[in-house]
């Protein structure tokens, strides 16, 4: 795991960064100002824990400016004492672990990781509705409308360290500002011209961080795209449905410098558009995807596809990154 320790005790955070947090990548940071700029600056991270404490400040004002931003890392309080321990809790700290008892850390760390809520967000413009939401770290989706269209992304960085989010947050970043600039795009060569760019730009920035990518232009009542990698695009219409990333090529990825966006469309919108990760289209039931076509809201039937792909332990079995997407009847 990438944990954020903001702790001012430098001999006792390095004991245990080496000794009981030696399998983890640990970045120690000593004050609530160096704390933020390292969440804002080299995340994502899949922790932190925070002492009470601190140089420039309490631990509490940390966790509730985390609480305050959406998709943040679970936070740990790590204070010596019941009264510190205690604000960091009321302040929204999931778990917290004394440093008395810090042998124990990995266990509270496993849980609070476990315990990650999902993101979720929903959207509702002219006559498009949609509804996306996203669990796990390196998992990103967008849906913004452009003009008189609507544009939906989906990444699943790769490469660990940090390196895949910073790809797929890359990715979606240079395809909204791209497609923005344009006004919406009307050809499917163009959004492939598009991830070739930013395959060579992410090659030269990420440090080895790559992604998958999909792009989706609704426009006109038409859906056209380009696509890199194993997240897909589905068009469902009752008990049809077409794969519209179905000749992608799933490697190399967005970020090798050697990727082939492959092309798709124009199609006629008819139903509802489903895209998402590999953690979707792996695990999922499909027929629960394809029942989303139906006449379950949105909401519902993203959550139901979510469900059917996680263990009997609740556990997914891999990050999830999911859009659906409609024509509503007005």
């Amino acid at each position: 795991m990438n944990i954020l320790m903001v702790e001012n005790h430098e001999v006792f955070a390095k004991t245990v960064a080496g000794a009981l947090l030696a399998e983890h990548n640990v970045i120690v940071v000593p004050t609530l100002r160096a704390a933020r700029q390292a969440l804002l600056a080299r995340g994502p991270f899949h922790a932190v824990l925070v002492d009470y404490d601190l140089d420039d400040g309490k631990g509490d004002d940390l966790v509730r400016w985390l609480a305050s931003r959406s998709a943040q890392p679970p936070t740990i309080g790590i204070s010596s004492h019941d009264a510190g321990n205690t604000a960091l809790l009321n302040a929204g700290a999931v778990e917290i672990c004394p440093k008395m008892r810090f042998s124990d850390i990995s266990r509270f760390l496993d849980k609070a990781v476990a315990s990650r809520p999902v993101a979720a967000t929903r959207k509702r413009a002219a006559e498009i509705d949609s509804f996306s939401m996203v669990e796990g770290l390196e998992d990103r989706v967008l849906v913004r409308r452009i003009g008189s269209g609507t544009l939906v992304l989906v990444a699943d960085g790769a490469g660990g360290s940090g390196r895949g989010a910073q790809a797929a947050d890359q990715f979606i970043n240079s395809v909204d500002s791209s497609v923005a600039d344009r006004g919406g795009v009307h050809d499917p060569l163009e959004i492939a011209d598009v991830l070739h760019d930013i395959d060579q730009m992410i090659a030269t920035t990420c440090d080895g961080g790559e992604t998958t990518g999909v792009v989706v232009m609704i426009q006109d009542g038409e859906l056209l795209g380009a696509s890199v990698g194993d997240s897909e695009a589905h068009l469902q219409s009752g008990s049809s449905g077409l794969d519209l990333t179905k000749q992608q090529r799933r490697k190399p990825l967005l970020g090798s410098g050697q990727a082939i966006p492959v092309a798709f469309g124009p199609v006629s919108f008819r139903g509802t558009l489903i895209s998402g990760t590999d953690g979707v289209f792996s695990y999922a039931n499909r027929d629960i995807i394809q029942s989303a076509a139906g006449t379950l809201s949105l909401v519902v039937a993203a959550k139901a596809i979510a469900e059917s792909a996680r263990l009997p332990s609740g556990e997914l079995q891999d990050d999830i990154g999911l859009v659906l997407l409609r024509q509503t009847e007005d």
